[in-house]
């Protein structure tokens, strides 16, 4: 074998290769810009449909019988997401805060939704109220996409 001197000594190139010019293929350009929204008044409605479960959740822990409950406090929420807006379910979830995504399930018929159910311990029930909070005073890419 040839002595090449070279600090890789167990790597050879014996042939020597063309040299092309760097050619930009492009990408993401598939993607649907957002749609038009008014962010303040979707977060308004956001905020009363999330105040509404907080409130129906209240009323049913009254009503349950204290020594029948067990495990972790806590309610479901149900979204409705669009189809082509699957990449949000991760955002529902919150490891840290034991919020965990249930279930999803599409829908039959030519409907484009989607309906995902997250489970929301109490102690973490401030949650989407500050994500939805952040949603309607800072301009941010990211975006509230379930209805």
């Amino acid at each position: 074998m040839p002595d090449y001197r070279r600090n890789l000594p167990n790597l050879y190139i014996v042939e020597k290769g063309d040299s092309k010019n760097y050619t930009y293929r492009g990408g993401g350009g598939n993607q649907k810009p957002f749609p038009p929204r008014n962010r303040i008044e979707h977060a308004e409605t956001l905020q009363q449909a999330f105040e509404k479960a907080l409130e129906n959740y209240q009323q049913q822990k009254l009503l349950r019988e204290p020594e029948l409950a067990v495990g972790e406090a806590g309610f479901y929420l149900e979204f409705q997401l669009q189809k082509s807006e699957l990449k949000a379910i991760e955002s529902l979830e919150n490891k840290p805060k034991h919020i965990e995504l249930l279930a999803v399930h599409s829908s039959d018929n030519a409907d484009e939704t989607v309906s995902v159910t997250v489970f929301v311990p109490e102690k973490a029930s401030d949650f989407f109220a500050s994500k939805i909070e952040a949603y309607r005073d800072e301009e941010t890419l990211e975006k509230l996409v379930f209805i």
